[in-house]
C-alpha cells in the first residue's frame, strides 16, 4: 500500500488560530457556527465545523470555503471543508455522529446536543440505520483503497481509530462486547507519531488493523443481517434505509421511523443545493443519495463567475483579514 498525505506536525495555536480566523471572516453571514468532535493530536487530528448558514446565496460555495477563505498555512489542520445545516433542516443532525458541539459564532440553534456519536438513547431504527451506513463509508475506504493501491496517512490514522464506533454500536446492538486487537499499537502510534521516527512500516500494520476491523465489521453485520457471505451489504442497506425491507430478525423495528429519516435526509440535501453548496453535506456517503458532491446546474453560477468569486474573496482577505 502506497501511503499519501503523511502527517505534518501543525503546532495547536495554529489549529486555533484557524478556528478563529476562518470563524471571523464567516459568521457575518452564519446563524451559528459550531466544532463539532474533539481534537486531540494537532497534526493528525483535523478541525471539524458545523455552520447553518444565514440564507441561500449564489456564492456560499466561495464564502464558506476553507480553502478561499484562509491562507495556505491555516489550511493544513483542515481536511475537508465545514458541513453544513440549513436552518430548515435543524433536526436531521440527531441522524449523524456529530457530537459535542461547541458554539463559537452566533445564536445556539441546535435542538439535540449529543456527548456520544452513538448515543444510548438514539433508538433500536436509527442505532441500526447509524451503524449500516457508517459501514457503507469505511466500506468505500477500503474497497477505493484496495483498488487504488493507495491511501491517505491522515485519513488511515483518523479511521483505524473511529471504525471502532460502528464495531461498538453493532456489538451493543446484539448484546455483547469482544475485544478489538490492535487498541494498544493504534493509541501509541498516533499519541506518539511526532515523537518517534514513525514510517510506512507502522502506517502498514495500521492499514492491515485498519482492514481487520472492517472485516470484523462486514462478518458481524453479515450475521446480524441474516445475510449470506458474498451478499452485498449496501445493496440490502439502501432498502433497509429507505424503510422498505423486513427486518423481523433484527427485533421490533418501526419501518415509518425509517422512511421519516429518508424523507428528511433528502429533503436535507435537496435544500443544500439549493443553498448554492456543493459540499459540506452530513450525508456525503448515504445510501439513498450516493456521494453527493455537485449542486444541480440551475443552482450553481457559471464557472466563470465562480472563480472570480474566489479570487475576489481571496483578495480581500488580504487587505480586510475578517470582516469580508
Amino acid at each position: 500500500m502506497f501511503f499519501t498525505d503523511q502527517p505534518l506536525y501543525v503546532a495547536p495555536e495554529v489549529y486555533d488560530e484557524a478556528v478563529e480566523t476562518y470563524v471571523e471572516r464567516v459568521k457575518h453571514r452564519a446563524r451559528a457556527v459550531y466544532q463539532v468532535g474533539s481534537r486531540v493530536i494537532p497534526g493528525i487530528s483535523d478541525i471539524d465545523l458545523l455552520v447553518i448558514p444565514d440564507a441561500a446565496r449564489l456564492d456560499n460555495a466561495q464564502y464558506y470555503s476553507f480553502r478561499v477563505r484562509l491562507p495556505k498555512r491555516l489550511q493544513r489542520p483542515f481536511r475537508h471543508q465545514p458541513h453544513f445545516l440549513p436552518p430548515e433542516c435543524l433536526g436531521v443532525l440527531r441522524y449523524t455522529g456529530h457530537y459535542q458541539p461547541k458554539l463559537l459564532a452566533g445564536e445556539d440553534l441546535l435542538p439535540v446536543k449529543h456527548a456520544d456519536p452513538y448515543p444510548p438513547d438514539l433508538g433500536l431504527e436509527l442505532s441500526w440505520a447509524r451503524v449500516i451506513e457508517d459501514y457503507c463509508s469505511y466500506e468505500h475506504i477500503y474497497r477505493t483503497a484496495r483498488t487504488s493501491g493507495q491511501i491517505s496517512a491522515r485519513v488511515l490514522l483518523s479511521k483505524v481509530k473511529s471504525i471502532m464506533l460502528p464495531l461498538n454500536g453493532l456489538q451493543r446492538l446484539n448484546g455483547e462486547r469482544s475485544p478489538l486487537a490492535g487498541l494498544t499499537f493504534v493509541h501509541e502510534l498516533r499519541e506518539n507519531w511526532f515523537k518517534e521516527d514513525r514510517g510506512d512500516d507502522a502506517l502498514e500494520e495500521a492499514w492491515r488493523i485498519f482492514c481487520r476491523r472492517f472485516e470484523q465489521l462486514r462478518s458481524e453485520l453479515q450475521i446480524a443481517l441474516e445475510l449470506r457471505e458474498n451478499s452485498s451489504i449496501t445493496g440490502y442497506a439502501a432498502e433497509f434505509l429507505a424503510g422498505n425491507h423486513p427486518t423481523p430478525h433484527l427485533g421490533s423495528i418501526d419501518p415509518s421511523v425509517l422512511r421519516e429519516r429518508s424523507k428528511n435526509v433528502r429533503h436535507y440535501l435537496e435544500t443544500l443545493s439549493q443553498y448554492h453548496l456543493g459540499y459540506g453535506s452530513l450525508f456525503t456517503r448515504t445510501i439513498d443519495r450516493p456521494f453527493v458532491s455537485t449542486v444541480p446546474r440551475e443552482h450553481a453560477p457559471p464557472f466563470l463567475i465562480r472563480g472570480a468569486i474566489s479570487l475576489a474573496y481571496r483578495a480581500l482577505g488580504r487587505y480586510l483579514p475578517y470582516r469580508t
